[in-house]
């Protein structure tokens, strides 16, 4: 089952989306701490990151060029500010794509359709590699 971590600090969209991505059988883990939020990233160990662009203490951007330090994991923001300038902000710090809010509208169904698609191409962490017939990655 393909674990999903999801940053974003308003609970409502929180819930929807990790609702949402369940009924499709990804097993979901919000973050529980904004302070250190690579933390959660170990300890989870996610092949997809949901990202918000604001969150307290630390924003999205912060924590996406953390956790590209030490992974390749699909980044995903996720924000309402999803203009030309913040899309290549995002892309320059690490992230593979921008979904604006909110979430769930018709028109972005498809992109949590794909996300086995997404999860799959990634280019392996240096710590976890993908191996056939097994679900996702697993260690090297």
């Amino acid at each position: 089952m393909y674990k999903v971590l999801i940053v974003e600090d308003d609970q409502v969209i929180l819930e929807a989306v990790a609702d949402y991505l369940k009924g499709f059988g990804y097993q979901v883990f919000p973050a529980q701490n904004f302070e250190d939020v690579l933390a959660d990233f170990v300890a989870v160990e996610p092949q997809l990151v949901l990202l918000d662009l604001k969150l307290p203490r630390y924003g999205g951007f912060h924590w996406c060029r953390e956790i590209r330090k030490i992974s390749t994991v699909p980044i995903l923001f996720i924000t309402s500010a999803a203009d030309n300038m913040t899309a290549v902000t995002a892309m320059s710090m690490g992230a593979d794509d921008l979904i604006a809010k909110p979430l769930l509208k018709r028109s972005h169904r498809g992109s949590f359709y794909d996300l086995n698609c997404i999860t799959l191409s990634a280019p392996p962490s240096p710590r976890y590699r993908f191996h056939p017939g097994a679900q996702g990655l697993a260690p090297g």
